[in-house]
């Protein structure tokens, strides 16, 4: 089991304020872009109405699979 944490850019793009915020996700195995992105467009807690920017992996941990 691996723990992805991810620092996303966002920035509204009407408003022009700007978050960055950090999601943790866990996958089995290595956790690929698409599966990445698919992960972060069902995550409740982005803010409405911005919009992704950038985006940096800050660590990748691995854990006991027990």
């Amino acid at each position: 089991m691996r723990t992805y944490t991810y620092h996303l850019f966002l920035r509204n793009p009407e408003t022009k304020d700007c978050d960055v915020m950090t999601v943790k996700t866990d996958a089995e195995e290595y956790l690929e872009a698409t599966e990445l992105f698919r992960r972060l467009s069902l995550h409740e807690v982005i803010p409405k109405g911005f919009v992704l920017i950038g985006l940096n992996v800050g660590l990748v941990t691995e854990g006991s699979t027990a």
